[in-house]
């Protein structure tokens, strides 16, 4: 908060610009900011951060030998920035990448001496949602040693396209050639009032071993009655 006086020209001001709120006090006008973003009791609950936090913290702890064969790696793999364009990261934002992505999908820390960036994926059916109840899609391809995560959308009408955002994984499986994957108890768990005529995008993604992840692809479907 600051206090601030008026000239000979502005003599003034109320009101709030751009996040700014000035007020009139006794000793003159008081200036405040907003604060942006989410509450600290919000974000302390988010056991991600917390998880995050300690990947972030387990970078000091590595030798000096392990640091050295990351950073040797980072220059091996590049990842698209904000405007597209293709970068190499540095060997400690590269390990924590790929262990941040491999612990959201229930995986082990990647061993940085055999990374592999080649994730194997597959197409899928429609999904199929019924109020048995039921949650599953039927892989086309078999797959082994990678992790399939599934996201979950409900939306108002068929129109509405896919936003392929962050969001939460609801579903992650490791994935060993099965080709039905049935996710009805996480569905269930994560929208309990769902019913019959509701419509959901499904978000499939897989992750290979390493932590390196496949693009994310969308299918509508509507729970229906069996």
């Amino acid at each position: 908060m600051a206090t601030i006086k008026m000239g000979a020209i502005v003599t003034e001001i109320k009101g709030s610009v751009g996040g700014t709120t000035f007020r009139g006090s006794p000793s003159g006008t008081i200036m405040t900011n907003k604060i942006f973003g989410a509450s600290k009791n919000r974000l302390l609950n988010n056991t991600a951060l917390f998880k995050l936090s300690e990947i972030i913290s387990s970078w000091s702890y590595l030798s000096d030998a392990i640091r050295n064969e990351w950073n040797a790696q980072a220059l091996l793999f590049e990842f698209p920035n904000k405007f597209g364009d293709l970068k190499n990261l540095s060997g400690r934002q590269l390990f924590i990448k790929l262990n941040t992505q491999a612990y959201f999908v229930g995986g082990n820390p990647p061993n940085v001496s055999t990374l592999n960036s080649t994730v194997s994926t597959s197409d899928y059916n429609d999904p199929g949602l019924s109020n048995i109840p039921s949650a599953t899609i039927r892989l086309y391809d078999n797959l082994y040693d990678t992790h399939i995560s599934i996201q979950a959308e409900l939306i108002p009408n068929f129109a509405v396209a896919p936003s392929f955002t962050r969001r939460k994984i609801i579903y992650s499986e490791l994935l060993q050639g099965q080709k039905l994957i049935d996710f009805t108890a996480e569905a269930i768990a994560n929208f309990p009032s769902a019913g019959v005529g509701d419509i959901f995008n499904i978000y499939v993604m897989f992750t290979n071993l390493s932590g390196f992840r496949s693009g994310t692809t969308s299918k509508v479907a509507q729970v229906r009655h069996h």
